[in-house]
């Protein structure tokens, strides 16, 4: 297995472990934002290089325009974040291996639509029970997932026989590592917040072989400014929230879902696991993804 779905099975662990020993669930959801804004913050600092070609971009002023307007849709006018968070999730998915180079059988570009399709429909399977989702009809959202994970092996099958090359299920673990979490969701309730602590653990490992492909101090600067991230918000909520801990979780959750919305909204212009048209409007030059 690679290191794509091996990274996702030690976030499933991780993810299950927290919520299983952390029973005080301020305690867990104050965790859960400060992943999140070390997350963000990092997210921020790496992607610099894109920041900057952005800048010096001809069109920068209408790119950065629209970014703007599309964050004020979809935050002043209350779009939902457990939606905008899956299509940011299912992109992620669908379009990483492409930026990275990590599909041994050449049919990631071909297949990242169907892919992205896939993952958001799985995504909707698993947080069916979840309160914030509850307006979706549930058949029509197992007749979705069923119709686009069997268009996707018929399309995996027939690009393996155009290319003549046989399938290789290893390049699709993580397909069947969401499968696994899907038949997992039957037996244990799973929340959307569960699903974004998963989603950010998972992003906090996937970095660690390409830092340390970097060279010498990049993997110990990227789990120290990890580590440094975290003291610092830990020390803060200690320092500002000993006596009134609910309700400065409450201030600090309503930053997390306005930071949420300007994550997800940023990396449609700073990542390059997005679809290609995307990725053209926004990164021109030659800076690393």
């Amino acid at each position: 297995m690679t290191w794509h779905f091996n990274c996702r099975l030690l976030g499933l662990l991780i993810t299950l472990a927290l919520t299983l020993t952390i029973t005080e669930y301020s305690y867990w959801l104050a965790l859960l934002i400060g992943v999140g804004f070390v997350h963000y913050a990092l997210s921020f600092y790496y992607a610099s290089a894109r920041m900057r070609e952005l800048g010096s971009d001809p069109d920068a002023a209408v790119l950065l325009l629209s970014l703007a307007g599309l964050f004020a849709a979809v935050y002043f006018l209350g779009f939902s974040l457990e939606v905008y968070f899956g299509l940011h999730h299912a992109f992620n998915e669908a379009y990483l291996k492409r930026a990275s180079n990590a599909d041994k059988s050449g049919t990631s570009t071909e297949l990242a639509p169907l892919r992205c399709l896939l993952h958001l429909a799985l995504y909707f399977c698993i947080l069916r029970n979840d309160p914030r989702l509850a307006e979706f009809p549930a058949l029509l959202l197992w007749i979705f997932a069923g119709a686009t994970a069997v268009a996707y092996v018929l399309k995996l099958r027939a690009l393996s026989k155009a290319k003549g090359i046989s399938v290789v299920w290893s390049d699709h673990s993580v397909e069947l590592g969401m499968l696994a979490v899907l038949l997992l969701s039957f037996y244990f309730r799973i929340t959307f917040f569960q699903f974004v602590l998963y989603h950010f653990v998972i992003w906090t490992l996937l970095p660690i072989p390409a830092m340390k492909a970097r060279g010498e101090g990049h993997l110990q600067q990227y789990l120290l400014l990890t580590a440094a991230g975290l003291a610092l918000y830990f020390g803060a909520i200690t320092v500002v929230a000993p006596t009134q801990f609910s309700a400065t979780l409450t201030v600090v959750l309503s930053q997390f879902y306005l930071w949420s919305y300007i994550h997800i909204t940023a990396s449609m212009a700073l990542s390059s696991a997005h679809p290609q048209w995307l990725v053209r409007l926004f990164q021109r030059g030659p800076a690393a993804a």
